[in-house]
């Protein structure tokens, strides 16, 4: 969140960071912004916590993957296909995409948020007014 204020300042989209779990705090305030009408869309780590994390929030919340499917993970480990760390630890499914297991599975390389946070910052300028990439 520092990052998206300090690369786009006032002119970001709102943005909340979960990082990790969702607490009950986190929790409430998303069931409040939904209640509220907003766009909910979910980013995080492509390994296999990041998978059981998102799926549990987007099983909960009516939230959209954020560059957070098949497609998105194959065009950042080919972008970056050296220094990535391996992936490690058992496969989980991804009910918002099952293509994405396979393709994690597949590839083996973790992609973490920093790794494409240039493209997520790119979402987030415009993020008020349109939402955020799929």
């Amino acid at each position: 969140t520092e990052r998206a204020e300090a690369a786009l300042g006032s002119d970001a989209g709102p943005l909340v960071c979960v990082k990790g779990w969702m607490n009950s705090a986190v929790a409430r305030l998303l069931c409040a912004l939904d209640e509220a009408g907003a766009q909910l869309a979910y980013h995080g780590d492509f390994d296999w916590p990041g998978m059981r994390i998102a799926a549990a929030v987007l099983g909960r919340f009516p939230a959209r993957p954020w560059r957070f499917r098949a497609a998105d993970y194959l065009a950042a480990t080919g972008a970056r296909p050296n220094g990535l760390p391996p992936l490690e630890g058992h496969p989980s499914p991804t009910p918002w995409d099952p293509s994405l297991t396979v393709a994690m599975t597949a590839a083996g390389l973790v992609v973490e948020e920093e790794a494409v946070l240039a493209e997520l910052l790119s979402d987030l300028g415009p993020l008020a007014r349109s939402g955020p990439g799929s």
